[in-house]
C-alpha cells in the first residue's frame, strides 16, 4: 500500500496559532549543554521550515534595550529591526516560553532562524531535525562576543 502524505499546513499560519494561543506548541524540552547552560530540544522529528517556538517578552525600543543592557547584561535581549524601526525583546524576565532558552549555533551548526511575523520574533527550522536534537540558531555576533567564549581578565591576589 503507497503512503501518501497530506499537505502541509503553512508555517506561518502556524506561527500566527500559536501566537494568538500564547503558548508554546508541543514537542520541546529544556535540557542542559556543557557549558552554554540551559537550552531546548525537540522530542519530534522537525521538517525544514516548520515553526519551531516563539521569543517572548516585553517589546521595547532598541534605545531602551540598550540602556537596559548597559544597566545590567542579560544574554537574554534580541535586538532587530522591522519595517524600518530598531527594537528589542527583552526576555530577562522567567517564564514558561522556551524560545528564550534556545543556544547561538554557528553558521555550520544552526538549525533555526529567527522571524518576525505580525511584530513577534519567531524560530523556523532551516533544515530537517531529529529527535533529541538541540535548538540552535546564530546570535549573529562574533565568538568574542559570546559570554561563554569570553576571557575573564582578573587580578590574582594572594594572601
Amino acid at each position: 500500500m503507497k503512503r501518501v502524505r497530506t499537505p502541509r499546513k503553512d508555517p506561518v499560519a502556524i506561527a500566527r496559532e500559536w501566537i494568538r494561543k500564547k503558548t508554546d506548541p508541543p514537542g520541546f524540552k529544556e535540557d542542559t549543554y556543557g557549558d552554554k547552560g540551559r537550552g531546548v530540544k525537540t522530542l519530534y522529528k522537525r521538517r525544514q521550515g516548520d515553526f519551531l517556538l516563539q521569543y517572548i517578552g516585553p517589546l521595547v525600543s532598541k534605545e531602551e534595550g540598550e540602556r537596559r543592557e548597559t544597566k545590567e547584561s542579560s544574554g537574554y535581549r534580541f535586538f532587530f529591526s522591522h519595517n524600518g524601526n530598531q527594537f528589542c525583546v527583552d526576555a530577562t524576565k522567567e517564564t514558561d516560553f522556551l524560545g528564550r532558552l534556545i543556544n547561538h549555533g554557528s553558521q555550520s551548526g544552526q538549525n533555526s532562524v529567527m522571524k518576525c511575523i505580525d511584530g513577534h520574533l519567531c524560530l523556523f527550522s532551516t533544515r530537517d531535525i531529529e529527535i533529541g536534537e538541540e535548538i540552535l540558531y546564530d546570535y549573529g555576533l562574533k565568538k568574542s562576543q559570546l559570554p561563554w567564549k569570553q576571557v575573564l581578565n582578573c587580578e590574582v591576589i594572594l594572601f
